[in-house]
């Protein structure tokens, strides 16, 4: 075989476009071509219009990549937009994102509110570097760093003086961990019987800034079968609190408020403590700024159904 004959040959398993890599070497009379395929690069992107009753009505667009960089990065990513809430978000992980073999990623998140029945609107943005570790059968460890901004703006001049105080943005980086534990489920997702899973999440944030202050949240869902027909009881059990370790206190977007999806039946942000001045609002009517509170428990239970088909 002559040369010409090689470059064709190369050129045409270049064409398919499914090798990364194509290296003619010879043992003697053999030829030898060896070839690096291309890693696969798989995702979707879809689109989505809806109505949440928090929401109202909202548009939705995701993207997800499973070989993003053929690196084996998975890349997924999310933007909301509705009336009252925005917010975009991507992930990017790997099993081997920090190197030799230690899993982990990357999250930014960008989030705007503009409530009707709060007193100010909300900015937040943050970069997330973060590292995970299995410890133990079903139990997973996560270790993060974050750098993130928040502002309170557009405060209504009628609103709280504890609100009015918080007026402003706010730059602070922190650190936290995350524990993981859970039932195994069937490799379609599906409970079997029973499935459980329990989540403690610790950050500290501004460290060495004005407002420094510790987060907890403990979070358990579970879900018990009732019939083998897919009828099933699901429990959400949520605590929280947050506490200044030493200079300002946390300020109203860092502390918690229930109702909408967290507690149906309330009005989103309703279930607060609240600053209610009589007489100051327009016309003389009742002026009701929502502060939120420093410490959070709600439980959920409701029944639903799983339709399964073969």
């Amino acid at each position: 075989i002559g040369e010409p004959e090689l470059i064709a040959a190369v050129e045409a398993l270049e064409f398919t476009g499914e090798f990364e890599d194509i290296v003619i070497s010879s043992n003697g009379q053999t030829l030898i071509i060896t070839v690096e395929e291309t890693p696969a690069l798989t995702g979707g992107l879809t689109f989505g219009l809806g109505f949440d009753t928090d929401d109202g009505i909202f548009g939705s667009v995701g993207l997800s990549i499973d070989n993003a960089f053929d690196r084996g990065l998975a890349s997924r990513s999310n933007l909301i937009v509705a009336e009252e809430t925005q917010t975009f978000r991507t992930l990017f992980s790997s099993e081997n994102f920090w190197g030799d073999g230690r899993r982990g990623g990357v999250r930014f998140d960008l989030e705007n509110y503009d409530f009707e029945n709060t007193a100010y609107d909300f900015f937040a943005g943050s970069i997330e570097p973060f590292i995970t570790f299995d410890i133990a059968q079903n139990a997973l460890l996560e270790l993060r760093y974050t750098l993130s901004v928040r502002e309170i703006y557009n405060v209504n001049p009628l609103a709280s003086p504890i609100i009015q105080a918080e007026n402003g943005q706010d730059i602070s980086s922190g650190v936290g961990f995350s524990l993981l534990f859970g039932s195994q489920v069937d490799p379609n997702g599906l409970a079997t019987a029973s499935a459980w899973r329990l989540r403690f999440d610790q950050d500290f944030t501004g460290l060495g800034g004005d407002t420094a202050y510790s987060e907890s949240k403990l979070i358990l869902n579970a879900r018990q079968r009732l019939t083998q027909s897919g009828f099933a009881i699901r429990t959400t059990v949520e605590l929280g609190a947050v506490t200044a370790l030493g200079g300002d206190d946390p300020r109203a977007s860092e502390r918690f408020t229930l109702g909408g999806s967290r507690l149906r039946g309330f009005e989103r942000a309703t279930i607060s403590p609240r600053d209610v001045c009589l007489g100051c609002g327009p016309g003389g009517s009742d002026q009701i700024t929502i502060l939120a509170g420093y410490n959070v428990a709600v439980a959920r239970t409701a029944q639903h159904v799983t339709i399964l088909q073969r």
